[in-house]
This record gives structure tokens, C-alpha cells and sequence, in this order.
């Protein structure tokens, strides 16, 4: 999902570079139907590209991905990382001035984000558990 996600800070930072966003607000668009249209595109982009993950999910028979509520549960929490990372992605837009440069730096962000996500919970939740549970032996609950 880095990949994917990484593309869109690519077409934000070509608007700005080459004023075409400045030439649409200068003509009159509203700045919160600029964004908005731009938001909702993106979420279209990236609905149809979760289709396409769904359906290799289903074409490969695994177990997991294959009934269709877990399919569901994908889809929703897919479309939720899409609601949550668009708005951050068009922030990181305006660190760069290169579309090139922008697309690396986001990938190796949310590559190296995602790799301490995945391994940093696993070893802080038993220790979090025996710390409550020490907790609850001397308070009495």
C-alpha cells in the first residue's frame, strides 16, 4: 500500500509545480471545491484500485481471503487507510518541489512506518498486559 498511496503525492506536487492549481483558484474556484473534488477523485482512484486487490484475493483461494465478509472486512478497512492517508499524503505534497523526489521520499516513509507498526505492537502488548495485570493483583479488581 505504500506504493499506491505514494502515487497520489505525485499528481499534487505537478499541480502545484506548474501553477495549474494557482491558474483554477485565480478563475474562480472555491478553494474548499478544489480540494474536495481532488479528495473525492482520489477516493474513486483508490476505490477502484481496491477492487483490484479483492479480486486477486479472491483469484488466489487462500484461506482468509476468499468468504465474502472477510472480503468486506478488507474492503473497509482499505477504504478507511484511504480516508485517513489522502489528506496526510496532499500535506507531505508541499514538502517537495519534484514529483520524483516526493514519490521516493513518501514510499521510504511509509515503507519504514510500516515496518515499525508491524513489529513494534507485538512487543509491547504482552508487556502492557502483565503491567495490568500486576495493576489489577494490587489494587484488588
Amino acid at each position: 500500500m505504500s506504493f499506491v498511496t505514494a502515487f497520489y503525492v505525485m499528481f499534487q506536487i505537478k499541480e502545484r509545480v506548474s501553477k495549474s492549481k494557482h491558474l483554477q483558484l485565480v478563475s474562480g474556484v472555491k478553494i474548499l471545491i478544489y480540494w474536495g473534488t481532488s479528495y473525492l477523485w482520489d477516493l474513486v482512484t483508490f476505490f477502484i484500485v481496491t477492487l483490484w486487490i479483492l479480486v486477486t484475493m479472491i483469484s488466489s483461494q487462500e484461506e482468509g481471503y476468499s468468504t465474502f465478509i472477510e472480503l468486506v472486512r478488507y474492503f473497509v478497512v482499505f477504504m478507511s487507510f484511504a480516508c485517513g492517508v489522502l489528506p496526510l499524503i496532499y500535506l507531505f505534497s508541499y514538502l517537495y518541489s519534484s514529483p520524483s523526489t516526493g514519490f521516493t521520499r513518501v514510499v521510504m516513509l511509509n515503507a519504514f512506518t510500516g515496518e515499525i507498526a508491524r513489529r513494534y505492537p507485538g512487543d509491547r502488548t504482552q508487556q502492557v498486559l502483565e503491567r495490568m495485570r500486576v495493576t489489577q493483583q494490587i489494587l484488588g479488581t
